[in-house]
C-alpha cells in the first residue's frame, strides 16, 4: 500500500485520491476507500490519537435539541472544520448527514452518507474481528465504537487490550450472538513510535 499510495502512476496515488474524496466523487469504490483510508496514516497530515478542536462545540450544540436555521449552519461548519482535521471522523460524517438532511440538502446528505458507508465497508473489508488474526483494522480508537454502532451493537463498557496490538470490546447480548470484536490499533501505534524517534 505505501508504494502505491506515493506513486503518481497509481491509480491509488493519494493526492488524486484524496482529492476524489474531498470533492464528493461518489463513483469511489471501497478498494479506493481501503486506499484513502488506510492510506492515510502514511500522510504527514496523520496524527495518532488526534483529538477534535471542535468536538466540544459540536456537543453542546447537540445538547440543545433543536437548532434555529444559524444554529443548524454554524454547527454543520463546525462538523466541517473538524473533517477538515479528522477527514475520516465516522461520527461527524454522521452528524453532517443528519444535518443536511434538516437542511433538505440531498446532494450534500448523500455525499456525507456515502463517506460514512464506504468508510465503514472499508473497515468490515479488514477482517471479520472474530479472532485477533482478522481482526478489523482502524486508524482512530473512537472507531472502534462508531463500527460497534454502524453495526447495531453497543459496547458492554469493557475494552481490553490484547498482546496482539489489538483492543478486544465486548458487546451487549445482540441477536448476531457476537460476544464482542477485535480491533487491531497496531498502525496507530507504530505511526506513534515513528513520530516519537
Amino acid at each position: 500500500m505505501r508504494l502505491q499510495v506515493f506513486d503518481n502512476t497509481s491509480p491509488y496515488f493519494y493526492p488524486k485520491l484524496f482529492e476524489r474524496y474531498q470533492s464528493g466523487d461518489t463513483s469511489l469504490t471501497v478498494e479506493d476507500f481501503r486506499f484513502l483510508y488506510y492510506g492515510y496514516t502514511f500522510q504527514s497530515k496523520y496524527i495518532p490519537y488526534q483529538p477534535s478542536r471542535y468536538q466540544a462545540k459540536m456537543i453542546a450544540y447537540m445538547k440543545k435539541g433543536t437548532l434555529t436555521e444559524n444554529e443548524l449552519n454554524e454547527f454543520i461548519k463546525m462538523a466541517e472544520l473538524n473533517l477538515n482535521d479528522l477527514p475520516f471522523d465516522i461520527r461527524t460524517l454522521n452528524i453532517l448527514a443528519y444535518s443536511y438532511k434538516q437542511k433538505n440538502d440531498s446532494i450534500l446528505y448523500h455525499i456525507a452518507f456515502f463517506k460514512k458507508n464506504m468508510i465503514i465497508r472499508a473497515i468490515k473489508s479488514s477482517g471479520n474481528g472474530l479472532t485477533e488474526k482478522a481482526a478489523f483494522h482502524i486508524i482512530d480508537p473512537s472507531h472502534e465504537f462508531d463500527f460497534l454502532n454502524e453495526m447495531g451493537l453497543q459496547n458492554a463498557g469493557s475494552n481490553d487490550m490484547t498482546t496482539g496490538l489489538c483492543d478486544y470490546l465486548i458487546v451487549q447480548h445482540n441477536d448476531l450472538n457476537i460476544q464482542g470484536y477485535y480491533f487491531n490499533i497496531s498502525r496507530i501505534l507504530n505511526v506513534k513510535a515513528e513520530r516519537n524517534q
